[in-house]
Parts: structure tokens; sequence; C-alpha cells
């Protein structure tokens, strides 16, 4: 007889309210996601739900990791498998023709609790053994209320096959051996103790649907809607804010003014540590720690959310991006970094008195040194008047309009630029910092300045694209101008100089003997732009040098340091993330370190020697026929 509500009216009372349960407690988890501000996430609905079924279902991000996404899916895959199957065989295949016949579905519920009890051993492994993930307490509780599960509904079919004899009990090969072990026991005792575990195995399970929506498990609900509303934008892009309006609130200093994503994203932080493991703030020493983001909203404090994290945790972020890069669920923790950095900067003016002095200098000299421009390198190119006509217009930045090292790849480029007979040339003094040092460091209001002025100044000439040796200012100009209007076709020299040596427009040769070259993945070039290959295209082309790649390069690319304002506040040497990526270059056993962005090269020359680091332009320049 199948199992109905007239046989079981207890167990169908309490099905019902779990069921009753699990709606209030998602319905009080999207009430709380509301509270927060609107943000438009719904747009290409067709390919958010592939992304949904890409990484929710087949795990992709997750996988990325192979022990801790194998765990995972094993866990996933077994339990989907036990919930299914159990339902199955209790309530549509407990007896009869039907019975002789699920052979293959036993068979099937077998191999999933070996792969849970896998997943379980490994779980467990990695966590307390090679400690690669963080040792919670709930962590641990939700481990064992596993095992003890998973061992449970062992016994459960174990005893079931006993009393039932199937024809298909060999198949049934791991409950088989519970079959066995009770073979001459009376079958009134193990028919007490299957009746007896089958009604506490439910009661289990209902207890189960209630509890775990209010432990980490509830991002089993969150999760997928969270890789459904992902930021579908380049990583780099930073939201802007509307200081005209009143209702906007100025940054973040309550959760409630975080935008709905934000307050999505903490229920569907797994809690799995990959953002805090890539973290370089974390690697070095220092005290943030991403996953901890999430964390200030779930702990009953008040105050301020800057001051919940930690002001020292807030101002390490270097906003390289690897903390999102790595999350399997698309959870955000730097854009709530930035929030709460802007409620410092603009609404309580409380930050860091280096940061604050960068600040003035770029509202009131446009770089920030705080330099005249009297003081700007002179540089043998073009000025582009107002009303002017060029090609390529080069967007220099602070740091090779200012410093002398970094202005060699200024030089390097027009070289580059005059042997391919491109037309360029340069805004000379108009030029004003892009403002990503302000945008990034919490400062909207300078930021808006910086960039208003600069769209003015590039609307007053006519050129077929910009042309930079700054990722940042390429991430700046290239996409986060646009909120304020302006469309301009915007190009990393790696990218400009890769398309002049593809169309034959350059010719280099050998200048010595082999040389072997790592190259550094620039944060706002890399995972933040997804440009990759034409740095090392350029590298693969040079005569007499050999790429070697570093352990973690491309999308795993350590943090040189320098973004975030970072390099403009004093480190101890210990705490400095440039030594760990200058420890990444030795380990290469490269000669020579080359880059494609100022701030790593001022970086890790801070942890090289000098000589060993170069900007990628430069070294074609040095190579050209």
């Amino acid at each position: 007889m199948v199992h109905s509500v007239t046989t079981y009216p207890a167990l169908y009372a309490l099905l019902g309210a779990a069921l009753l349960g699990g709606v209030v407690i998602v319905a009080r988890m999207v009430w709380g996601w509301q509270r927060g501000r609107t943000l438009a996430r719904s747009d290409r609905p067709g390919e958010r739900l592939w992304e949904v079924v890409r990484v929710a279902v087949l795990h992709a991000r997750t996988l990325r990791r192979r022990r801790g996404g194998l765990m995972h899916a094993l866990l996933v895959g077994a339990f989907l498998i036990l919930l299914v199957g159990n339902l199955l065989t209790h309530y549509v295949t407990p007896n009869g023709d039907a019975l002789k016949e699920s052979g293959t579905l036993h068979l099937v519920m077998d191999v999933a609790l070996v792969l849970a009890a896998s997943g379980l051993v490994l779980a467990a492994w990695r966590r307390y053994r090679l400690r690669e993930t963080p040792r919670r307490v709930e962590d641990t509780v939700l481990w064992a209320v596993l095992v003890v599960l998973t061992f449970w509904t062992w016994i459960s079919e174990g005893l079931f096959v006993r009393l039932a004899d199937p024809p298909w009990e060999r198949l049934a090969f791991a409950s088989n051996l519970i079959a066995t072990a009770t073979a001459k026991w009376p079958d009134d005792l193990v028919r007490s103790l299957y009746a007896w575990h089958w009604q506490l195995l439910h009661v289990f399970g209902i207890g189960l649907a209630v509890w775990l929506p209010l432990t980490k498990m509830r991002h089993v609900v969150a999760a997928p809607l969270a890789v459904f509303a992902r930021n579908r934008r380049p990583l780099g892009v930073m939201p802007s804010l509307d200081l005209t309006r009143e209702d906007v609130p100025l940054g973040a200093a309550q959760p409630t003014e975080l935008t709905w994503k934000s307050l999505l994203d903490a229920d569907a932080c797994m809690h799995c540590g990959r953002c805090t493991a890539v973290c370089p703030a974390q690697q070095a020493g220092q005290l943030l720690d991403p996953r901890a983001v999430w964390e200030t909203f779930q702990r009953p404090e008040h105050g301020v959310l800057a001051q919940r994290l930690g002001e020292d945790a807030l101002w390490a972020c270097t906003t390289c991006f690897a903390c999102e890069e790595a999350c399997p669920v698309y959870a955000e923790p730097l854009r709530v970094l930035l929030e709460m950095r802007r409620e410092r900067v603009l609404a309580a003016g409380e930050f860091p008195a280096s940061l604050q002095s960068v600040s003035r200098h770029l509202e009131q000299r446009g770089n920030p040194w705080g330099a005249n421009v009297a003081q700007r390198l002179p540089l043998a190119a073009p000025l582009l008047p107002p009303g002017g006509e060029t090609d390529v217009l080069l967007w220099l930045g602070c740091h090779a309009a200012f410093d002398a090292r970094r202005h060699a790849a200024a030089r390097a480029l027009c070289r580059i630029l005059d042997a391919a007979q491109v037309s360029y040339a340069t805004l000379g003094e108009e030029e004003l910092c892009c403002g990503d040092p302000a945008r990034r460091m919490g400062n909207e209001r300078v930021w808006q300045l910086l960039a208003a002025e600069n769209i003015a100044r590039l609307r007053e000439r006519r050129f077929r694209r910009l042309v930079t040796l700054c990722p940042h200012c390429y991430n700046t100009l290239r996409h986060e101008y646009g909120a304020l209007g302006a469309d301009f076709v915007v190009e990393h020299a790696t990218v400009a100089v890769a398309a002049l040596l593809d169309a034959g427009r350059i010719a280099l040769r050998s200048r010595g003997d082999v040389q072997t070259v790592t190259y550094h993945d620039p944060c706002y070039l890399g995972r933040a732009n997804g440009i990759y290959d034409a740095p090392r295209r350029l590298l693969a082309a040079l005569p007499g040098s050999r790429l070697v790649e570093m352990e973690s390069a491309r999308r795993d690319a350590r943090c040189c340091g320098g973004g975030g304002g970072q390099l403009w506040l004093e480190r101890p040497p210990e705490e400095r993330v440039s030594r760990l990526r200058a420890a990444d270059v030795r380990a290469s056993s490269a000669e020579m370190c080359a880059t494609a962005c100022p701030y790593c090269a001022t970086m890790l020359e801070e942890a090289l020697a000098a000589a060993s680091v170069r900007d990628i332009i430069e070294l074609v320049a040095d190579s050209l026929a």
C-alpha cells in the first residue's frame, strides 16, 4: 500500500507545517532583500537563466577549485538523488510489482549514499586536515547533521531491503550490507526498527527543512537568485552615485542603504572562504577579510557598517576584484566596501589623512601629488588644441606625466607610433587625472568633477580613439565615463601596439642574448577587463625573449597592492602586498618582470630591483628594427 494521508495523517500534518514554515522563512528573506536600494539586474533574462543552470546546477565556478568543487558536487548531487529516491521508494514503489521493478532505483540510491559519504569525508579532510576552508562551529554542526542524515538513510534502506527481500537485493550493494547483518534477527524486531527509523528519518528531515534556511544553507535558495542577478558589466565598472538627489544616501551606513543585490549576496554567501583565500590584503596579514563583509549584516550589532567591519580592514582593500572573480555565486563584496568608503568620505569625512591629502590634490591640482602643470615632464609629442583632429589621442595618465620612471613608457609609446606612422597627439596640460583614485577611495564627488571636466575637454577635440598606458585610466575612460554621457573608443597601449604588430606596421629585431621574462597581469587590465592575450602576444614576439608564467597568472594573478588608494598608504614592510608578488616573480626564476601598468611597475620596483621591472611598451620600443 502506498503511504497516504489516511495512513499517516500526523506525518502529512508535519509536512504541511514544514512547508508553511519554509515559505514564511523564505518570505522573510525576500522582505529583507527588498529593504535595500533599487538596482536594475533583470536584463537579458534568457542569458541570466542559462548562467543559473551553468553555475548553480552544473557548478561551473565551484569546480574551478578541484577539491572544493568536487566535494560540493558530490554532496549536492548525492542528497538530491537521496531526496527524490526516498520519495519514490516510500510513496511510489513500496511494494507489489512496482517494488520488484525498482532495482535500478535502489542501485542509484546506494550509489548516492556512497557519493554522499565520500563528499563528507572530503569535506572533513579539507576543513580539518588541509584547513582549506574556515572552521566555524556552524560548519561543524552542519557537517555532523549531514553525517547523521546519511547514516540514518543507509540504515533505513538496509532494513527496508531486509524486510522486502526483493529479487534485486544484490543491486542495492550498500543497503544489502545492513540486510545481511540483520538476516538472523526476528522479523518483528526488524519491522519495528524499520518503522521507527522511517518515522524518525522523516521527522528529522522535516526539522531540517525548517532549520537549514536559518543557517548558511539558505544559500540553496539565495545563490541561484544571486547568480541570476549577477553583474553583467566588466568587473572594473563601479556603480555611480547621484549626488544631486537628497533621497540617495551618500554611501552606506546601514544595511538598508545598500542595494537589494548586496543584501541578497549576504544570504547567498556559502562561507566557503574562497574570497578570503585570494584577497591580497588578507594574504599580506592585514585585517581585511572579504567574507566578514557579509557577516557584518548578520551579527546583531548597531552602529555604522564601516565601524562594524573595522576601519583598518575597510582601507586595506586594493579593489583588485579577486574576491568577486573567485566567488562561486557572483557575490560582490567589493561593491559593499566601496559604499562603506563613500559613507566615510562623503558623509562622515573620516578617512586616512594621506588619502585626504590625495583628495585635495585631485580636486585642486588635478593630480594625486598636487604637482603644478609646469612640473609635467616634457614629451616630444604634438599637442591637440580645441577643435584639432588626430587619429590617436594619447592619454598619458598621472604617472607617465609626472613620474620620471613611468615617463619612459610614454616616450617608448611615442617611438612605436612614430615607427608605425600613426597620427597622434596629447592633451598636454589640459589632461587631468581620470579620477580613478578618487572613486576607489570613495570620493565620488571629486571623481565626478574630474570626469566632467575631462569629458568637456575631450569633446572639444576630434579623434578616432584614445590610447592609454594605464589600465586604471583605460577602465575609467572606456566604461565609467559612459554614465556621464561620454562614448569614447578607448584602447590600452598593449592592445593598440599588438594590432600594429599584427598588421605588419612595426618590425622587431633581437638586441642580444635570450632573456627569460615573466608577465604580471594588472588587475584592471586582466580581471577587470579580460585583456590577457595582447600583452603576451607582444612578449612572445620579442626576439631574444622567452615568456615564463608565474604560478598565479591571468585570472588568478595576485595584485601588486597599489590600487584602491593603497599607493598612497604606508604599510609596514611585512604587510605589503608587493612583497608577496615579488616572491611570485622570484619563484618564476625569470630575469625580467614585465607589466603593463604604472601602478604595478611602481609597486614591484619597490619590492624588486628597479632594473628588473619594465613596462611591455618599453621592451617593444627597445626591439624596434
